[in-house]
C-alpha cells in the first residue's frame, strides 16, 4: 500500500478471529495495520514505512506480532473499558473479549527504526489510569529479541508501559533506555538498542529497499516462532530482527 496518503489503513475489525497479515509493505497511512476488537493474529514478515502508526492493538486478546520491519512507524497496543453497556454499536463490543481479557499478546523479533528527526516513542502499552485498579495484568505474554534503533538523540521515551503497580495515579511509566525497560518492565531479556546509530540501517530508503544495508554492530538472528513460519513461508528457523535478513 504506497498510493493511499493518509488513509485508515488496514483494518482487520470487530470479530475477526485468528487472522492472519504477513509479507506487506505499508506507507503513509494512518494506522499501518489496525487490530481491534478481535481475537488472535498473527502479523509477521511487514515494512511499515511512514505511519502514524504502524501498528495498533485495541481492545483485543492474543495478537503476535512477529519480525516485522517499522521506519518512522510506532506501534501501539492498547485498551480501555468499551463493553456492550451503553456502547451506541453494542453488537460490536460482543464479538470483543472481556475487558479483562485484553491481553496475551506477543512482540517478538521486530526491528523499530527512526530515522532523523522522528522523536516519538517507538512503542507503546496503554489503558486508562480510570482502569489501572481494575486491570492489573500486564497486556503482553511475551516482549523479547526487539531491535531499537534512533538515528538521533531525544527527550522524548523509548517505551511507554502500562500498568504499573504503585502508579495507580498515572497508570503508566515512560522509559527512556532499553536498559530501563527490561529492568523495569522485566522484559527484554534478547533485546537490542542502537541509539543514537549513525551509519546506515536500510539498504535504500528512498528507493523502498528495507533489506538492512548490513549487519549493526551485536545485532544476532533470534529463533522465528513456528506459527510465524508457517505463515510467511520462511524456511530459516533464525533470523534477524525485522522482515529481512542483512544484505552480504
Amino acid at each position: 500500500i504506497v498510493e493511499h496518503p493518509h488513509s485508515n489503513g488496514v483494518w482487520y475489525d470487530v470479530g475477526n478471529v485468528d487472522g492472519v497479515f504477513v509479507n506487506n509493505y505499508v506507507e503513509g497511512t494512518q494506522i499501518g495495520f489496525f487490530f481491534e476488537i478481535s481475537k488472535g493474529v498473527v502479523a509477521a514478515g511487514n515494512v511499515f514505512v511512514n505511519n502514524a502508526q504502524g501498528v495498533r492493538v485495541l481492545n483485543a486478546a492474543d495478537a503476535r506480532i512477529y519480525h516485522n520491519t517499522f521506519f518512522n512507524s510506532p506501534v501501539m497496543i492498547d485498551r480501555n473499558g468499551r463493553s456492550t453497556e451503553g456502547d451506541l454499536f453494542g453488537w460490536h463490543t460482543q464479538t470483543a473479549p472481556p475487558v479483562e481479557e485484553r491481553d496475551g499478546h506477543v512482540f517478538e523479533g521486530n526491528l523499530l527504526v527512526a530515522g532523523e528527526g522522528f522523536d516519538e516513542p517507538l512503542l507503546r502499552f496503554e489503558q486508562p489510569a480510570a482502569l489501572c485498579e481494575r486491570l492489573t495484568k500486564t497486556m503482553a505474554a511475551r516482549v523479547d529479541g526487539n531491535a531499537y534503533v534512533r538515528a538521533t538523540p531525544t527527550d522524548k521515551p523509548l517505551v511507554i508501559w502500562s500498568p504499573v503497580r504503585g502508579k495507580e495515579k498515572e497508570c503508566q511509566v515512560s522509559y527512556a533506555t532499553l536498559d530501563e525497560f527490561r529492568k523495569g518492565a522485566r522484559v527484554e531479556a534478547n533485546g537490542k538498542a542502537w541509539m543514537p546509530y549513525h551509519g546506515t540501517v536500510f539498504r535504500s530508503v528512498e528507493l523502498r529497499r528495507f533489506d538492512l544495508a548490513q549487519r549493526l554492530p551485536g545485532m544476532e538472528e533470534r529463533p522465528v516462532a513456528a506459527e510465524a513460519l508457517k505463515a510467511t513461508g520462511w524456511t530459516n528457523p533464525k533470523q534477524l530482527p525485522g522482515a529481512y535478513p542483512a544484505a552480504e
